[in-house]
């Protein structure tokens, strides 16, 4: 039985309903003669949605910046391999190599997938097996070109054909994948529909209308913002206009010239004329900032985009709002690489199912080492285990601890060779305390010395 078949069965099994189903009808909204033509115009949309974003990507520095500031935040920790409740050297080993084998423990490869995630809406990666039944990479796929075949209930038809790739020219099928062989994460995807929505998708419009803004201010500010000179010449005729203009052509030609001397023989006088003194005053340029970033889920302030003095309580607030954005992008990237990391375990005999793991990327929770590890102390003071705030908390690797835990524990006594006896309290132990009120400018959350 060759490979394909193997996984192929594992994933039927998986997928194929009871005897006895109580499955009824569609879960299509629209006409059911529609489907066909609904799945085809949605390719359609996600391809010109995608080269519409990738055009602003390249030419609008606001929206590069979203894009990579928010794969930057999401992906700079690193993933890890945790595993709950268990200890199995084995899971984790070929967890760890399979991190490094398919290269997510560079940044660059991670903040690619959460770029391109963000930007097309969907990062669909293709899990490619090598002869020694391992998978030695992951492709990332052009979303414009996939296509997944489910059935008006979003279902697939048959998972040892759950995708195809389209010739984009002539809409043809170019190659199809099994379930097993494709790991697809998407933003903000509905019930029956095929694809995720981009980030910013529903502000392309308005981030035209910024570049076209800035366009605007440009030409205004070169055209009305210039220097320009009133001469009165009282009572001059032409001929003497002309020959006034031809007298102080040197003046007139270099209006940068820091002193400039015009002269008459007539009654008059010359006036400063001021360019547009209200170009720094424009509104409704923030206007167009703020409901572009508002349509993304986040806000301008965090951008640098707006001066205005926001409310410390009202900015922490905004301020979530990023971070639960962040972590909706950390969540996704994670439950697409989990998919290919449980093929990964399939082919090595270890049913995933049977154990609690997970794929974390580091600072999910978007805080400071500091504020980590107060959380971490007083959990502990509370009574929970010390594996949970390694794991859940800290985010450490907890095998690699309680390996230095024991082996410090056989070798000396971890208190006597490192603090004072003078600073232990009758257990031999420092006494510790956690100070109130962790914000910025307070002195750190714990305390470890004489009562």
């Amino acid at each position: 039985m060759s490979l394909w078949t193997k996984i192929t069965g594992l994933f039927k099994k998986a997928d194929s309903a009871p005897a006895e189903s109580t499955l009824r009808g569609t879960g299509y909204a629209k006409p059911i003669a529609m489907w066909p033509w609904d799945q085809i115009g949605q390719l359609n949309d996600i391809r010109t949605k995608i080269d519409e974003i990738d055009a602003l990507d390249e030419s609008n520095g606001q929206v590069k910046q979203l894009h990579s500031k928010l794969a930057k935040f999401a992906t700079r920790g690193g993933v890890s391999f945790v595993l709950r409740n268990d200890e199995n050297e084995r899971m984790t080993q070929i967890a760890n190599d399979w991190i490094k084998r398919v290269h997510l423990d560079k940044r660059d490869i991670r903040k690619e997938h959460a770029r391109r995630l963000l930007k097309h809406g969907n990062i669909v990666l293709q899990n490619v097996v090598s002869s020694s039944d391992r998978i030695e990479a992951l492709v990332v796929m052009p979303t414009q070109t996939m296509k997944p075949l489910v059935d008006d209930r979003g279902q697939f038809t048959n998972p040892a054909k759950a995708y195809v790739q389209m010739d984009p020219m002539g809409m043809t099928e170019v190659t199809s994948f099994a379930k097993w062989q494709i790991s697809w994460g998407a933003l903000d995807r509905e019930a029956n529909r095929l694809y995720g929505r981009p980030m910013i998708d529903a502000e392309r419009k308005r981030a035209k209308q910024i570049t076209m803004t800035d366009d605007d201010l440009v030409i205004r500010r070169r055209v009305r913002a210039a220097l320009r000179y009133l001469h009165i010449v009282e009572g001059a005729r032409p001929e003497e206009m002309d020959s006034y203009r031809a007298d102080n052509k040197d003046s007139l030609e270099n209006p940068f010239n820091p002193v400039n001397d015009f002269f008459s023989n007539k009654a008059g006088a010359i006036t400063a004329i001021q360019g547009d003194a209200n170009l720094d005053q424009i509104a409704d340029v923030q206007l167009l900032n703020k409901k572009f970033y508002a349509g993304c889920g986040v806000t301008a302030h965090q951008f640098g985009l707006i001066e205005d003095d926001l409310n410390r309580d009202v900015y922490e607030d905004t301020l979530g709002d990023l971070f639960e954005v962040i972590e909706d992008i950390q969540e996704t990237c994670c439950d697409t690489w989990e998919e290919s990391l449980r093929v990964e375990f399939l082919l090595a005999g270890i049913n995933a199912d049977a154990y609690d793991w997970d794929l974390k990327l580091e600072g999910r929770k978007v805080e400071t080492p500091n504020q980590r590890m107060d959380r971490g102390i007083k959990a502990q003071t509370m009574g929970i285990p010390l594996k949970y705030i390694v794991t859940e908390i800290l985010n450490w690797p907890w095998e690699k601890i309680k390996t230095m835990i024991d082996e410090e524990a056989a070798e000396m006594d971890p208190y006597g060779a490192r603090i004072d006896d003078e600073l232990n309290d009758d257990q031999g132990k420092p006494p510790l305390k956690i100070v109130e009120g962790n914000q910025r400018g307070k002195q750190s959350a714990t305390y470890v010395g004489k009562k």
